[in-house]
């Protein structure tokens, strides 16, 4: 996985490159720990735009102003997260994750490990009937 630099608008603008503003990003600032729901990429980078502050994000686009699993909308990507003290060494968790068999198009270190994402050609349509199915 090449390293690529990218800026938080260009990050939100690929996984989000539908994102019309019916739906709702859910931003958490910790330790402050407030909650800022964003209805365009411009929103969400200007809700991230914290030094003072670690930012976390709902991958899920979600149908109203609540963070759990039954509002999610649409999912773009697959994500995991991918923490360095659950292997040897840093070179060991990359060659993990190389061999991965979705293999991520995203990756974000957070300083103690990876936050990695493989953005999907279609993103999923999460209705009440397959919620449980997506899990």
């Amino acid at each position: 996985m090449a390293a690529i630099n990218i800026s938080t608008e260009q990050f939100f603008k690929t996984l989000y490159s539908d994102f019309n503003g019916q739906q709702h990003l859910e931003i958490r600032k910790l330790p402050g720990g407030s909650q800022v729901w964003c209805r365009s990429v411009q929103e969400a980078v200007t809700a991230s735009n914290d030094p003072s502050q670690n930012i976390y994000f709902g991958v899920a686009l979600r149908d109203g102003k609540q963070g759990d699993e039954n509002h999610a909308t649409l999912i773009p990507a697959l994500w995991c997260d991918v923490d360095v003290k659950d292997f040897d060494s840093w070179e060991h968790m990359l060659e993990t994750i190389r061999k991965f068999a979705f293999r991520p198009n995203i990756g974000v270190s957070t300083g103690n490990g990876m936050q990695l994402y493989r953005t999907l050609r279609d993103p999923l349509e999460v209705t009440p009937e397959d919620r449980a199915q997506v899990r």
